[in-house]
């Protein structure tokens, strides 16, 4: 059954317009307005445009929202099945990268990020080994990982995400919505 909703999403920064987008794509009947005092490249502060974002999850607390490692899955998969083309022109691109966490023990890592968000993101620990391995020939950076002053253990992973520069994928995500007849409303 197809709905023919009315949807405002308010907001252009980048999660704002992949919101839109996302709604746009699953509900192709409604009416989608986006509302924002700016739109890229007419900003001053109100709009997220940084040079990059890195899709991972950082931190767990209480107040952390429970879907946030099944949106994060969703979106890498996602941007895994663009076209290597339109991934380039929208600013995605696929990185190995190594995230670092400092902690007193195992279950202080885990107030930090949990085995189980840990496992489903496809982190895999980084071995003390390849942690020191020389980064560089003339020994400007000597090992990966330098030792915490005043204790604490350092844990290590390696895993592979994506990479978003915002200033292409704020004009994509504006061009994707105009081909889907949405509409752009300023408000201040």
């Amino acid at each position: 059954m197809e709905m023919n909703l009315k949807i405002a999403v308010i907001g252009a920064g980048v999660v704002g317009l992949s919101s839109a987008l996302c709604l746009a794509q699953h509900f192709p009947a409604s009416q989608l307005s986006v509302i924002a005092s700016e739109f890229y490249p007419n900003r001053q502060e109100n709009t997220s445009v940084h040079g990059f974002g890195m899709l991972t999850h950082r931190f767990d607390s209480p107040n952390t929202n429970k879907n946030v490692v099944a949106w994060l899955l969703k979106t890498k998969e996602y941007c895994s099945k663009m076209h290597p083309t339109v991934a380039e022109s929208a600013g995605i691109r696929p990185v190995d990268t190594a995230l670092v966490y400092y902690a007193k023990d195992e279950k202080g890592l885990n107030t930090i990020m949990s085995e189980n968000a840990r496992c489903l993101q496809n982190y895999k620990n980084i071995t003390e080994r390849k942690a020191t391995l020389p980064l560089s020939q003339d020994d400007t950076l000597k090992t990966l990982f330098t030792p915490l002053e005043g204790g604490g253990d350092l844990f290590a992973f390696e895993t592979s995400t994506y990479v978003v520069d915002s200033s292409l994928y704020l004009p994509w995500l504006k061009n994707e919505l105009a081909s889907l007849k949405t509409r752009s409303v300023h408000k201040r």
